[in-house]
């Protein structure tokens, strides 16, 4: 690990803990503590020691081994709570892992730390079931949820929501969405399939907002708006388009022509002509230097031919098909 200059062996302790019998971990942490560090407090190889060691009692579960080393660096990091919070789990110690997720959450507050600890919510709403605190646990994810409502915090709320209440709290977290951004909103919608509620979001944001959206937010929309709401589909599609030719994704032209081309029925057949001839327009404007795709473009809006197709040219010789016989006779 220590010649190592490319990284392969990076964290190979957590996998040789996994291998490793009593035995081999006694002489893993002998092999770590023997290890010679330059005497500089706070050296790499010093932390580096460290971390291997809380690996190897991670491993053994030992609580007051991992504690005490951790407090020997300093304070205990939320992430070192969280895991000391798994191992009191894994002991059958619900309260006192709950003591600890709840002195990393503290913890996280206070400021901001070099690694995450972002089980430590989920963990503390599992511990506060296992206790028979149930309604604290749906606080606890209703909380959240407010804070930040997306497809995971709702997930996270209707997990705790009791039987047969259901249709109450997801009324209480449509209800509560104002406080996400449009993205989360979309996508939250989409997931429930509130399409109602999911025109009125896409009918007052405007189209600018649209295009800073990523198409995984509003290809989904847009399919889900297709049948009950097809101008504001179109809105999406066009929103799309527009996204990809003002970042200059020369690759995805054919994804924005397509959107475009889609767009452009749906605002014909709904008497939209001159709202989609003013989008053209723009583009033409905006995106004249563009040479491959204006091209393509202008047969995108180009009025659809009336060739008949294969089937009716076929019906129409089949039936002159005696009379050039007779002709012929």
């Amino acid at each position: 690990m220590e010649r190592d200059q490319y990284g392969y062996c990076s964290g190979l302790e957590k996998k040789a803990v996994k291998v490793l019998d009593r035995r081999g971990l006694t002489a893993f942490e002998r092999a770590v503590r023997e290890r010679p560090c330059d005497g500089v407090d706070g050296s790499y190889a010093q932390r580096r020691s460290v971390e291997i060691l809380k690996t190897i009692h991670e491993a053994r579960r030992d609580v007051d081994a991992y504690r005490a080393l951790g407090e020997a660096q300093g304070d205990l990091s939320p992430r070192d709570c969280e895991v000391l919070a798994d191992m009191c789990l894994m002991r059958r110690r619900p309260e006192e892992a709950l003591a600890w997720v709840e002195r990393g959450i503290e913890q996280e507050k206070r400021r901001s730390w070099p690694e995450s600890a972002w089980r430590l919510r989920d963990l503390e709403r599992e511990i506060l079931t296992k206790l028979g605190r149930s309604d604290d646990a749906l606080a606890s994810a209703w909380e959240d949820y407010r804070r930040s409502p997306s497809t995971h915090s709702y997930d996270d709320l209707m997990k705790f929501v009791p039987k047969g209440s259901h249709r109450e709290w997801h009324e209480k977290a449509m209800a509560a969405l104002d406080a996400a951004d449009l993205a989360s909103t979309i996508d939250l919608l989409v997931k429930t399939k509130e399409l109602e509620r999911l025109g009125g979001v896409v009918d007052l944001a405007t189209r600018e907002s649209l295009t800073r959206l990523s198409h995984y937010t509003t290809e989904p929309a847009a399919k889900k708006l297709e049948g009950s709401h097809p101008l504001l589909a179109a809105k999406l599609r066009i929103a799309m388009a527009l996204r990809i030719l003002d970042a200059k994704k020369s690759k995805y032209y054919d994804a924005a022509l397509a959107n475009l081309g889609r767009a452009r029925k749906v605002l014909l057949r709904e008497g939209r002509s001159e709202e989609w001839e003013a989008l053209a327009r723009e583009i033409r404007e905006r995106h004249r230097r563009k040479t491959g795709f204006m091209s393509d473009f202008e047969r995108v809006t180009e009025k659809p031919s009336k060739e008949l197709s294969f089937l009716d040219r076929a019906r129409k010789r089949w039936a002159t098909e005696p009379e050039r016989r007779r002709e012929g006779a």
